[in-house]
Order: structure tokens, then C-alpha cells, then sequence
């Protein structure tokens, strides 16, 4: 009777260490899972933020360029309406002239 009782005792103390040895493995491999999911966030979110800062770089040039721009129409408009040239001839002063830029064709002869 007493080995059936040493027995029904080790038994459950091998099963609670089996138990113990799986939920260790199972905290085990979850914190090392967190880890590398940790890294992986982190490294995404630095590369993010480059980005977005190298976006708001270029987006900021943009617009610079873009207010220069406004400003050489604007110059251009104010020259156009001042002196009363009409925006044909403006325009003509950088239109090529067919007449002028057209060639002969000149025919080779076979020997």
C-alpha cells in the first residue's frame, strides 16, 4: 500500500515537472519570439522615419522651386500686359519659323 501511494506521489510530481519543463519552454520561446518581433518594429520604424523626414525634404525643395516658378510667370505676365505685346507674338519669339528651318532634299544617284 505504501508503494502505491510513493507511486501515485512521484507520478504526479514527474507530471508537474513535465508540466514546469513545457510552460519554461513555452516562456522560453515566446520571449525569444518578442525579441526578434521587437527588432524587426524598431528597424521599421527608424527606416520610417527616414523616410518621412527625406519626403519632407523633398517636398519642401518642391515647393521652393514651385514659388520660383510663380514668380517668372508672374514676370513674364507683367512684361506681356505692360508693354502690349499680344501673347501671339510673345509666343512666336520661340516658335521656330518653318520657312526658315526647312531644307532640300537632296536626291543621291546610284552608280
Amino acid at each position: 500500500m505504501y508503494s502505491y501511494y510513493c507511486e501515485i506521489i512521484l507520478c504526479g510530481i514527474i507530471n508537474e515537472m513535465e508540466t514546469f519543463i513545457k510552460a519554461d519552454i513555452f516562456f522560453f520561446v515566446s520571449t525569444i519570439s518578442l525579441v526578434i518581433l521587437t527588432l524587426l518594429l524598431a528597424t521599421m520604424l527608424y527606416y520610417g522615419i527616414r523616410f518621412s523626414r527625406n519626403l519632407y525634404l523633398v517636398s519642401r525643395d518642391v515647393k521652393t522651386e514651385i514659388d520660383s516658378v510663380v514668380i517668372v510667370v508672374r514676370t513674364i505676365r507683367e512684361f506681356v500686359e505692360n508693354k502690349g505685346v499680344s501673347a501671339m507674338k510673345f509666343v512666336s519669339r520661340f516658335i521656330p519659323d518653318k520657312k526658315k528651318t526647312s531644307r532640300k532634299k537632296t536626291v543621291k544617284k546610284d552608280k
